[in-house]
């Protein structure tokens, strides 16, 4: 009996996956952009099926980067500082190419999505399984639950799970690295901490996305932890330092493009080098109004209302230790400190802080749900609101008038095709 019901509740995580996975390679269908004819968003994985296109800028040079990597640091360096996911999915892609090759023939770019596409299916995959041992540590099964549903089906998560980009890092990063910490320091070891911090490394070569690691750390200078602090920036700096050294081996022009193209972290080095502090303070100042607009707009009024019922409640009832406390605290500040840093206040940028928010605003709602006295309300309330806020969601892909795929804007084919023959002529055949 015992493992009949482990083995529902792990089919209920599953089902999330699965649901978010048909969203996600389907989004054609709900026509998630104005199909403006000067900009086009879209790139078409196929020209007749809709599965899999590709609704983000960014995608074409993503995929590009998986397929050619890294020689393609020879002509387009645009990825040179986020070589993880390019270089797994170049990996994965070329495993399956060697599987299906009695098959079927895959050329570069065909193999380069398929292992984008595995890759992000495993990712968010031990993201789900991580995120549960993460929350189980202080909620029980059911809010766990409902946290990680509201976690991936949102809009933002469903995007980017078949998205051939790096943004999904903004909310999963957090959750890998509060997963190895909380596990770190229930069990400490020098070997513990040195590999899970070459594993944050790896990660910051994906998406360099620090207030979750930052926050760790200053957590850790709170409890005088040195020792752990030293290893643990010395190991996640290994990583990092040997892509470098591949880097300048094959005298690739490394740019972080954040900095080189968008100025972040620049203007702060530059106003502080000119001693411009009225101006970093009033930035921090009005950067601060700025984030909590953008928690608004990325979790919406009702989210963040049930989230402060949840603390409350928790803290009031359950008698939150001072530690748990003086974290979030740190988190929630270094989440506002990486904008403010970063000169970018988009709402997605406040995802780090999903498995925080996501989990008291479900504790909340069942805190409300206990309370009611009638039983069919309270069998029904948390599968009504799963189903609102599943379309709610859905809702940010629909543009009206709606059109059909076939008739969706897209970026030319041939464009693409040319970039690839130009590849091809530049760089080594493989």
């Amino acid at each position: 009996m015992h493992q009949a019901i482990k083995n529902k509740i792990n089919f209920k995580y599953f089902a999330i996956l699965i649901l978010v996975f048909l969203i996600s390679a389907n989004l054609a269908w709900l026509n998630p952009t104005d199909n403006n004819p000067d900009k086009p968003r879209l790139y078409k994985t196929h020209s007749s099926i809709p599965l899999f296109w590709q609704y983000n800028l960014d995608s074409g040079i993503e995929i590009l980067t998986a397929a050619y990597f890294p020689k393609i640091f020879e002509t387009d360096n645009t990825r040179i500082d986020r070589p993880t996911y390019p270089a797994l999915a170049n990996v994965f892609g070329r495993t399956i190419s060697i599987i299906l090759k009695p098959f079927v023939e895959l050329n570069k770019l065909e193999r380069a999505g398929i292992g984008y596409i595995i890759l992000k299916i495993l990712i968010y995959s031990l993201s789900i399984i991580l995120a549960r041992k993460i929350l189980l540590n202080f909620f029980d099964e059911k809010t766990t639950f409902l946290a990680i549903f509201f976690i991936y089906t949102k809009s933002f998560s469903i995007f980017f799970l078949t998205a051939f980009h790096t943004t999904d890092l903004q909310f999963i990063t957090p959750i890998f690295i509060l997963f190895m910490f909380i596990y770190l320091i229930k069990n400490y070891s020098i070997s513990k901490n040195i590999l899970f911090s070459i594993l944050v490394g790896i990660l910051m070569l994906g998406k360099s996305n620090y207030a979750i690691y930052l926050s760790i750390i200053i957590f850790l200078l709170y409890k005088k932890e040195w020792s752990i602090i030293c290893i643990s920036i010395l190991a996640h700096l290994v990583p990092i330092f040997l892509y470098l050294s591949f880097i300048k081996y094959y005298n690739y022009d490394f740019q972080v493009v954040g900095a080189t193209e968008f100025n972040q972290g620049t203007w702060l080095y530059e106003d502080l080098k000119n001693k411009n502090f009225y101006s970093i303070f009033n930035s921090a100042f009005l950067g601060l109004g700025e984030f909590f607009i953008k928690i608004l707009s990325s979790y919406k009024l009702l989210i963040i209302i049930f989230s402060v019922i949840g603390f409350l409640f928790k803290y009031l009832k359950h008698k939150i230790k001072t530690d748990f406390l003086v974290f979030i605290g740190i988190f929630v500040f270094c989440t506002y400190f990486q904008m403010f840093v970063a000169d970018r206040y988009n709402a997605y940028m406040t995802s780090d802080i999903s498995i925080i928010i996501y989990a008291f605003s479900a504790f909340g709602i069942y805190q409300i749900i206990d309370k009611l006295k009638n039983y069919n309300i309270k069998k029904f309330s948390i599968p009504c609101i799963m189903a609102l806020y599943l379309v709610f969601n859905l809702s940010h892909f629909v543009h009206l008038p709606w059109v059909h795929p076939y008739d969706q804007v897209s970026k030319k084919t041939e464009v693409l095709n040319s970039k690839l023959s130009e590849l091809d002529d530049i760089i080594i055949k493989d």
